[in-house]
């Protein structure tokens, strides 16, 4: 049988609870900010090599909160990356090695500064973290949403009667 080898990289979105803000990191020599990223060699544990970046590039110490996306349909297929939700436990902002700047940035912002459109599923995280209902598909806050995607979802919920969603929850 031939052994099959994917090239994991491991982003780390680190998400501040308290202003509600994103930290995006843009290396030397590079124009576009990036989530923070690194590789992960199979001999590694993939927390302690998650953890071990962020901290090397950023100063702090943080919290794995788990998985939210991976994406395997790179330009190279034997590429693989998973992307956690990460807050902060200790530590001062201090840019590493590498590392040219660091800037917290609204999640509806995260797009634009990164220059990349990212998949649904991960626009919907990044709605989720600023507090809105339809995944920042518009500039809605607190619930209080009338875009064309809202209203499809809104559409679905009330032909589901089962489904026991109210939207206001979903931006909590």
């Amino acid at each position: 049988m031939e052994k099959e080898l994917f090239y994991v990289k491991l982003v780390g979105w680190i998400f501040d609870t308290k202003t509600r803000k994103i930290l995006l990191g843009k290396n030397k020599g590079e124009e576009k900010y990036s989530l923070l990223e690194g590789d992960l060699n199979q001999d590694q544990e993939l927390d302690n090599v998650l953890k071990t970046t962020i901290t090397k590039k950023t100063g702090y110490k943080c919290h794995n909160l788990g998985a939210i996306y991976v994406e395997n349909k790179l330009q190279d297929n034997t590429k693989l990356k998973v992307h956690f939700l990460c807050e902060i436990a200790d530590g001062e902002l201090t840019p590493g090695e590498n590392v040219e700047e660091l800037i917290w940035v609204q999640p509806k912002d995260v797009e634009e500064k990164i220059g990349v459109e990212l998949p649904t599923r991960l626009q919907d995280t990044l709605g989720n973290l600023q507090g809105t209902t339809c995944g920042n598909h518009c500039e809605c806050e607190d619930g209080d949403c009338d875009c064309e995607y809202n209203s499809k979802l809104q559409n679905y919920i009330n032909l589901n009667p089962n489904l026991k969603i109210n939207l206001n929850d979903l931006s909590n």
